[in-house]
């Protein structure tokens, strides 16, 4: 008799995925490294050719990444379009949480014509961007390059974190900045334990393990405080010496496009749009980035706070609906708004 409810349950299980009412997604069984891993020039980088999968605010978004590691669809390094956009960023660029096509690029390169390869990868700053576009996305034939700027953790003080990862840091050394590499640098993955593979290949075997399982994680994590919560106003929160680091790599990115448009994008939090609701628009990083504009022709300063600010009130969008349910990232309405006036900004003048 219980085998017979057994073999049931996990019969209509499979029979829901098979439906897409329910979603199965296997656990990791060795040590293979899915969609990050170490990179020693750049301290990570996406893996290439792979698939993965990711629960995020209560639903799974398929990644992939292409032969460059890319976290896009297939590239040629040259091409014959006059106009072609790279674009540097974190997580928000990459997508966290979201399937490719709902992502600002790809919403961009649909409604354009234009291409826009997307370079973002999770955990980046101003550092590894730099590292990476004179590395890899320099290769690529390109008129323009998007950077986007998160004054929330780009501002990144070695000083104030415990150092556990491999990673790139710009040091000043007598009055010049070198890049310098800390932690240690890990060329295999951690040795994965046998209970670990024993359990993972039993909730892979079973589907409704599998769910079950997923489904206990997500109701663990629902309640996680949203970080689009942060109450601190990230556009006035770094040092100067902070600053200076963030100036340094995008002359030396302004440097390395020569003739290209760069575009700086500033990303704002929730709390960046409250005080400028009560307080008005007076930071001190627009201030100093700006300064960039005055010595490089090329440049181009673009802050979205007002515009999502402005097309949140006439749109009636509620201004935490552009963050994931339970998280900092763009949702779907975030990358839809910023594609929009990016879009108004720069190609329907």
């Amino acid at each position: 008799m219980i085998a017979i409810v057994i073999i049931s349950v996990e019969m209509i299980s499979r029979f829901f995925v098979w439906c897409k009412l329910l979603q199965y997604t296997p656990f990791p069984t060795s040590n293979e490294k899915t969609f990050l891993d170490y990179d020693e020039q750049l301290g990570h980088w996406h893996v290439k050719n792979s698939k993965s999968s990711l629960l995020k605010s209560g639903r799974y978004v398929n990644y992939s990444t292409n032969s460059f590691g890319m976290r896009d669809k297939e590239r040629e390094v040259v091409s014959k379009d006059t106009r072609r956009v790279v674009v540097l960023g974190d997580s928000f660029v990459e997508g966290l949480g979201l399937n490719d096509t709902e992502r600002f690029t790809n919403i961009l390169e649909s409604s354009t014509g234009i291409q826009h390869l997307n370079f973002g990868c999770s955990g980046y700053d101003p550092v590894r961007e730099l590292l990476l576009y004179e590395n890899l996305v320099v290769k690529f034939s390109h008129s323009d390059v998007f950077i986007f700027f998160l004054p929330l953790n780009d501002f990144y003080d070695t000083a104030e974190h415990e150092i556990k990862n491999y990673m790139p840091i710009a040091e000043k050394i007598n009055g010049t900045y070198a890049i310098k590499y800390i932690g240690s640098y890990k060329t295999g993955s951690d040795k994965m334990k046998r209970e670990d593979v024993i359990k993972n290949s039993i909730n892979n075997y079973s589907y409704f393990l599998n769910i079950t399982r997923w489904n206990i994680h997500n109701y663990k994590h629902k309640g996680d405080k949203k970080f689009s919560d942060y109450s601190n106003v990230t556009y006035d929160n770094f040092s100067q010496d902070q600053m200076d680091v963030v100036i340094y790599c995008l002359k030396r990115i302004v440097e390395a496009a020569k003739d290209k448009k760069v575009y700086l994008f500033i990303i704002p939090m929730l709390s960046d749009f409250k005080f400028y609701e009560k307080a008005g628009y007076n930071f001190k990083l627009i201030y100093n980035l700006s300064k960039i504009e005055d010595v490089s022709s090329n440049f181009k300063l673009i802050d979205l706070l007002i515009p999502m600010y402005n097309e949140a009130k006439e749109q009636k969008i509620d201004l935490a609906d552009y963050s994931l349910p339970d998280d900092l990232h763009w949702g779907t309405i975030g990358n839809k708004v910023c594609a929009k006036i990016i879009s108004n900004i720069l190609y329907h003048r």
